[in-house]
């Protein structure tokens, strides 16, 4: 406050006036201009646990103690995260400027940050300072417990033309939608193998813990078992959300074409005479396939070529394999030939038994069961889905069983069929639907009580 005086010149009034009493008054200048008042924290982000120190402060120093009233307002975060008691109010004493006032935050079990508001209470500040700017400050808490995010796939490996399904999970409910993205990279397989549309945005409404995403496979030509890659694109997660243990998994396709070599299991023809095979592949290799044709050596059968090369392009084209017999063959006895053809290349192992049979010239009457030998005609269907039958032959009674082992050698059944009399075209049935797609191999055992002898073959099992 400020002061002056003003006073009547009592010694140069004029003669026509005296002075009275009161010749002089003092004039007291008081400021309009009052301390305003403002707030500040020394942090807007509190990790939870932590404290937050609020600072009121005056622009001016007064000469009497002044109280500032704030108030805190909950926004996302609840009432027992932090120290909400409001309103507060803070002492400044005289000649000081500034007070402190530390609010506490607390641990919770969720995994969302959360905010709350301090500010000074304007509308009642008390008569001696004004408000200031800022008045407000936003606090965040963050979480200390971040939710992890995992990924898996089922099923794995998947057959070509069905779906896997890719699951996302996450270690804690969040109580706010997130998105988790995803992407696909091809690793043998191409575009067309797979439902390939990448990037893959999951979206996981608050209160779920895991969605679901299907990806489609697709069949084709090809016999190459086929990958890709599915994986939690980390660059772009939410902040509130950390990567697991599974990031990525490979996908693997299997084929359900299973490789194989179309060709008769059985030929029959007359001596002098000559009768064509047609020989193909039943599925695409990926490379070129050789078919080398054996059994013939040291018999009376002959074959105008016994190598065959199919290209992925010509794996289904028939191929002609000539049959004759050598031409000073003078036997009366009918002749039988196992040829076995064995398909290698990339992709292709299998192999095929064919039985040759050969009417040989005589006119001497055969003795029906001299003439018999044990012999494996092979089996028909071959590709087989749920039953196939085994056609044999007999030259005594014999007990029959079926042994039947994967390409690793495994036994994956044992059947036994009983007592066979002597004879042509028995049979015995073996049941796949229990098998899983891919090459089989059976034994035919004969014994006679004398001794045991065994006949094999293979067969495909399609699913």
């Amino acid at each position: 406050e400020e002061t002056f005086t003003v006073a009547i010149d009592a010694d140069n009034l004029p003669s026509e006036v005296v002075a009275g009493n009161s010749l002089s008054a003092e004039i007291t200048i008081t400021d309009n201009s009052l301390p305003n008042v403002n707030l500040s924290v020394n942090k807007n982000l509190v990790t939870e646990g932590e404290s937050v120190t609020v600072t009121v402060e005056m622009s001016e120093v007064l000469s009497t103690n002044v109280i500032i009233p704030i108030k805190l307002t909950t926004g996302t975060a609840e009432s027992s995260d932090y120290d909400s008691t409001s309103p507060v109010d803070l002492n400044i004493a005289s000649g000081q400027t500034d007070v402190q006032h530390i609010i506490k935050t607390y641990e919770d079990n969720d995994t969302e940050e959360e905010t709350f508001t301090v500010a000074i209470d304007a509308d009642n500040l008390p008569s001696e300072v004004v408000a200031g700017s800022p008045l407000s400050e936003d606090i965040t808490i963050v979480d200390t417990t971040v939710a992890t995010v995992s990924l898996s796939v089922y099923p794995n490996p998947v057959e070509e033309g069905k779906s896997v399904t890719v699951s996302v999970g996450l270690s804690d409910i969040l109580s706010n939608d997130v998105i988790i993205p995803a992407s696909l990279t091809s690793g043998t397989a191409e575009p067309g193998d797979y439902e390939n549309i990448s990037p893959i945005t999951l979206y996981l409404n608050s209160g779920q813990t895991q969605i679901e995403h299907i990806i489609k496979t697709y069949e084709d030509d090809d016999i190459e078992e086929e990958t890709f890659a599915v994986a939690i694109d980390v660059g772009d997660l939410p902040s509130v959300i950390l990567l697991g243990s599974s990031a990525s998994v490979e996908v693997k396709i299997t084929d359900k074409d299973i490789p194989g070599i179309s060709a008769p299991t059985s030929v029959e023809f007359k001596e002098r005479e000559s009768e064509e095979v047609s020989i193909e592949l039943i599925t695409q290799p990926s490379n070129d396939v050789t078919v080398d044709i054996a059994g013939h050596k040291n018999s009376v059968l002959l074959l105008d070529q016994n190598k065959l090369v199919f290209t992925r392009d010509t794996y289904n084209t028939p191929q002609i394999v000539t049959l004759t017999t050598t031409e000073d063959s003078d036997l009366s006895e009918d002749q039988k030939v196992t040829l076995t053809l064995t398909a290698t290349g990339k992709g292709y192992s299998v192999s095929h038994e064919m039985t040759v049979k050969i009417k040989m010239g005589g006119v001497a009457i055969e003795n029906e069961d001299e003439s018999l030998f044990i012999t494996l005609w092979g089996n028909y269907p071959n590709p087989t889905s749920d039953l196939t039958s085994i056609e044999f032959d007999l030259p005594e009674p014999a007990q029959i069983s079926v042994r039947v082992t994967d390409m690793l050698g495994r036994i994956v059944q044992t059947t036994p069929y009983g007592w066979f009399g002597v004879g042509k075209g028995h049979t015995v049935q073996v049941a796949t639907e229990n098998l899983t797609a891919g090459v089989y191999y059976y034994t035919l055992a004969v014994d006679t009580g004398n001794e045991v002898v065994q006949r094999s073959g293979a067969m495909s099992v399609v699913r």
